[in-house]
């Protein structure tokens, strides 16, 4: 236990030779090859919110992987990634998820992170916005003219542009005829900011035809039950399906 061992003369040497000591690895090290490594171990972070947020990355299951460095366990048990789940954003204090009521969508947005938490980080994309949506949220639309870009009833199965359509989603309220200014919902003037979602791909049914429509600007999908609140215009620049 003091690293040394007992010799003995014996006249011409001492005994025994060679020999060698029993060891052990100090607590928090482990033996490899002869050598002590630096133990390591997985503990549960403390730093990401009880409610409404995840680990990402490295600490994906909540926890963090740390390595002694001779006094203490590194990195800290509050130091893991993480962020606010789906339809939750970062509270003002930084240390919790609150649920994200509102999201914006601004079809010529250019600023902003397209987030779709207020109007200068509007989401530009109709279609996004309402697939990622959750029940309980309300979606503002800026006045313009929106064309769906994906095919969430079709599970995969679309074989044209033209099965391209806009859905609904349980408990989320749609609302257009907003100029991208207003703090709140009736502040909305629907019949001078004219909200369209079209069917109408080229925009030119007026001038070429509609041979390149979509089938449907909302398909709602019978086996899915689809409760939501929707205001402004829909416009049905589409093509029956034969």
């Amino acid at each position: 236990s003091d690293g040394k061992f007992e010799q003995t003369w014996n006249g011409s040497a001492w005994l025994p030779v060679g020999f060698s000591c029993a060891w052990e690895c100090d607590t928090n090290y482990t033996e490899n090859g002869g050598v002590c490594e630096a133990g390591t171990q997985k503990v549960n972070c403390t730093n990401i919110p009880a409610e409404n947020a995840e680990g990402i990355n490295d600490n994906s299951d909540g926890q963090i992987e740390q390595t002694w460095n001779g006094s203490e366990w590194t990195p800290a048990a509050d130091t893991c990634e993480w962020e606010c789940k789906k339809c939750y954003i970062l509270s003002a204090s930084e240390d919790s998820c609150d649920f994200q009521t509102i999201v914006f969508v601004d079809k010529i947005a250019t600023a902003g992170e397209n987030t779709g938490l207020d109007w200068d980080n509007a989401k530009t994309n109709l279609s996004e916005a309402i697939e990622s949506s959750c029940e309980g949220q309300q979606i503002w639309v800026v006045q313009g003219t929106y064309h769906p870009t994906t095919f969430p009833n079709l599970y995969g199965k679309c074989t044209s542009e033209r099965e391209y359509h806009f859905t609904v989603m349980n408990g989320v309220g749609i609302y257009g005829g907003f100029n991208g200014t207003e703090t709140a919902l009736e502040q909305r003037d629907w019949e001078n900011n004219e909200t369209i979602l079209s069917g109408d791909f080229n925009s030119d049914d007026e001038t070429v035809g509609n041979s390149e429509n979509a089938y449907h600007v909302f398909f709602h999908d019978g086996d899915r039950r689809r409760d939501s609140e929707a205001g402004g215009r829909v416009r049905s620049d589409t093509t029956p399906k034969e």
